[in-house]
């Protein structure tokens, strides 16, 4: 099962995209076999009254592992999360591999997640206004579709008049966790143990350029079999929302199908189960 956490700013239909849901990751992952869903963050959607508890990522994933406890119950899971949802997922991750409970799992795969950010993004981060439940941002500030989509054509043109299907106010707990991303981030990658997909967005423009991000990520990720860097060609920020969401969510399934042909081929092997020796072993796990 896929469990998938959106940015700051938007919400669970960032994953099943109003203007083209056959592109969508909730989409794409049922054609390809796949339960998946698509959650509210804490402080969101039917949780927005969460507002005042001023929520960190780390609170967020506290209270998710219920949520994915019950969802997934049984099942292989693989969390999905952008930009903000990026760090929840990867808080989560940390929780899980420490204390699993009955949750199996296999990975996490994060886009747009921010590693690394220029001097003038720090600057525009310490200038939000977050004393109340929301951000509020500096006068004549606040990003226009080019900033949060990528250049025009590469996303759909709907998207301009139908974007409050997707916005959201942005919970004012989860920004100080925003603007000390990078720091956070490294130290999350750094410690994961499980797989993970870090992908980045061609024209990126929240954060520094593709080339950074992913030389920063070599630096940080261990090097934990099954681990992918990519960049998603012709997208900007919001990767699932664009022309290339279809390939990027198919590179998404890609990294669970290998996730969990791992996991498989490991539990058999912990297990016995392959009684035909080594080279049996080997030889169904490589396929």
């Amino acid at each position: 099962m896929l469990v998938a956490m959106h940015g700051g700013g938007s919400r669970a239909a960032y994953f099943d995209s109003p203007v083209a849901r056959e592109s969508s990751l909730v989409e794409v992952a049922a054609a390809a076999g796949w339960r998946s869903v698509a959650l509210d963050r804490p402080g969101y959607g039917e949780s927005a009254w969460l507002h005042e508890r001023r929520l960190d990522t780390a609170a967020q994933a506290w209270l998710l592992r219920g949520a994915v406890g019950q969802l997934g119950e049984g099942l292989p899971v693989v969390l999905v999360g952008h930009s903000v949802g990026a760090i929840v997922a990867l808080q989560l991750t940390r929780l899980l591999e420490r204390e699993p409970g009955s949750i199996r799992l296999l990975g996490t795969a994060v886009g747009g997640a921010p590693l690394v950010y220029t001097r003038e993004q720090q600057a525009m981060h310490a200038a939000v206004d977050a004393s109340g439940p929301t951000i509020r941002r500096p006068p004549g500030t606040r990003p226009d579709p080019e900033e949060w989509l990528g250049p025009t054509g590469t996303y759909p043109e709907q998207l301009r008049e139908r974007r409050h299907e997707v916005l959201a106010k942005v919970p004012s707990g989860e920004m100080a966790d925003a603007a000390g991303a990078p720091e956070l981030l490294s130290a999350l990658l750094a410690d994961v143990q499980l797989p993970i997909q870090f992908a980045v967005a061609e024209y990126e423009s929240t954060m520094a350029s593709a080339e950074q991000l992913l030389a920063r990520a070599l630096e940080v990720l261990p090097q934990v079999p099954g681990s992918e860097l990519l960049t998603v060609h012709g997208s900007g920020h919001n990767l699932s929302l664009s022309h290339r969401a279809r390939s990027y969510h198919l590179r998404v399934l890609s990294f669970a199908e290998q996730a969990l042909a791992a996991s498989t081929c490991s539990r058999l092997s912990d297990e016995g189960a392959l009684w035909a020796g080594p080279a049996t072993w080997r030889s169904k796990c490589e396929q």
